[in-house]
């Protein structure tokens, strides 16, 4: 007992004060039985640390009692399901009724059979009929440029869906209000901004668009931005423009050689060094450019000073203020396996150098869960790595990372749906939700370790 703050007698009827998201139920009649369910709902998080995905569909605890006792036995299964003995079922907090799960598993047999469930969610409930294509996204004082970028807007869903009728129709008939959201816009970045939706309409298609788009982004490049990332910073805006305006990433380039020059290498450990967020993607850059040699240096200190090294190699951040070790793909053990796994692909003498901390690094890759499934800071962050692992002949990655994502995905009918950021609500975006995921599942086939990226 740590908190009786809003405590009552057993019998009493439950009148909830403060709440905890999946730890709460509204069915609850009783204080007694909201501790019940409690209790039940801690017991089963110790062993498997997830989003509420069972506030959204019930079922998917059978699915997830499965992954626990694959992991720590069958018998620890059975004293759960005691704990959850006296548990009333839940119901959802945001949905008129509990969702189902997915009549299939996802694996490798099944991936088709995920993808198009995930296509029907997405454009199910896209709203064609306004330039927001994603529901419910734009918040008051935001920029504009949301409701169209690759993370959370229109370009995330055009990027994951491809080849669509009603989605040529809404690309269509909104080029003057995308133009217009365009020249307005401060986002100019790969996730965040122009970069990014001139990439994939110049992947779907729509070329004249694209080039509109990267004239106006041409004219907003700052080289002062403050952000070197891949994700929002000139790290994306260079791989964006690389091929149309190549002088222009030149000089970005230019100016992130600078930068990491200037690098205060005894306070390392505090810089980012994500692929999407930090360092990580600017040595990407740097070896797309043919500048080795300045790649291979940040990975290099990425290693010495970002790594926790046992039997595995974890990814090491302090950007709070405390260590975290971080598994995801904008900032941890996914993003920089990925790195390296394709720098060592397309360079022998780098694969010989690094082959014995890639292999460690891969081990931690391997992980039970995380607690998300998103793309950016989830469990589906490690698909390209596994993928490419595939395409040299090792598919045990790719074979449990898609059996643990079981564990998060639902289903409406035929349709399946993925949780957002958190798990209160189901999410169609790129970053957070169903086109993520959806991207990365089509994108299983090929073997460049980036092709999930409109670039």
């Amino acid at each position: 007992m740590i908190d009786l703050e809003n405590a009552g007698k057993a019998t009493e009827k439950y009148v909830p004060g403060l709440t905890t998201v999946g730890f709460v139920s509204r069915a609850a009649k009783t204080y007694a039985e909201a501790d019940d369910f409690a209790l039940a709902r801690i017991a089963y998080y110790l062993f498997l640390p997830v989003i509420p995905v069972a506030d959204l569909a019930p079922d998917i605890i059978a699915k997830q009692e499965k992954w626990i006792g694959g992991y720590f036995g069958q018998d620890l299964v059975q004293f759960l399901r005691k704990i959850a003995g006296n548990m009333q079922a839940s119901e959802p907090i945001f949905l008129k009724k509990p969702l189902a799960i997915p009549e299939k598993d996802l694996s490798r047999q099944t991936v088709d059979f995920f993808t198009d469930g995930l296509t029907r969610g997405i454009l199910r409930h896209s709203r064609f009929d306004q330039v927001g294509l994603v529901p419910n996204l734009h918040e008051k004082n935001a920029d504009p440029m949301e409701l169209l970028n690759l993370a959370r807007g229109a370009a995330g869903i055009l990027w994951a869906v491809g080849q669509n009728a009603d989605l040529q129709v809404w690309v269509a008939r909104n080029q003057g209000k995308i133009i217009k959201i365009a020249e307005e816009s401060e986002a100019t970045g790969l996730f965040n901004g122009l970069a990014g939706l001139a990439s994939v309409l110049e992947k779907r298609d729509f070329p004249a668009l694209a080039k509109q788009l990267r004239q106006i982004l041409r004219q907003k490049v700052d080289l002062n931005m403050a952000d070197n990332s891949l994700a929002t910073g000139l790290t994306g805006i260079a791989l964006a423009l690389r091929e149309e305006k190549p002088g222009v990433s030149e000089k970005i380039a230019e100016e992130l050689a600078g930068r990491w020059k200037q690098v205060d290498f005894a306070n390392f450990a505090d810089e980012d060094v994500g692929l999407l967020t930090g360092w990580g993607g600017v040595s990407w850059l740097f070896w797309q450019l043919g500048q080795k040699e300045v790649a291979e240096e940040i990975v290099s200190r990425i290693l010495r000073d970002h790594a926790e090294e046992a039997e595995t190699l974890t990814i090491s951040d302090q950007s709070r203020g405390f260590e975290r070790l971080l598994p995801y793909l904008e900032n941890g053990n996914f993003g920089l396996a990925l790195l390296m796994h394709k720098f060592m692909r397309e360079d022998p003498a780098f694969k010989q150098r690094y082959q014995l901390p890639f292999d460690k690094l891969k081990k931690s890759c391997l992980t039970y869960c995380t607690y998300m499934e998103t793309l950016v800071s989830g469990y589906s962050g490690v698909l390209p790595l596994a993928k490419s692992l595939a395409g040299d002949g090792d598919y045990a990655l790719l074979d449990y990372a898609l059996a643990a994502l079981n564990q998060y995905l639902v289903a409406n009918n035929d349709e399946i749906l993925a949780p957002g950021k958190y798990g209160y609500k189901l999410s169609l975006d790129f970053s957070t939700g169903s086109a993520g995921l959806l991207t990365l599942l089509k994108d299983l086939r090929q073997r460049d370790e980036f092709s999930w990226l409109p670039l």
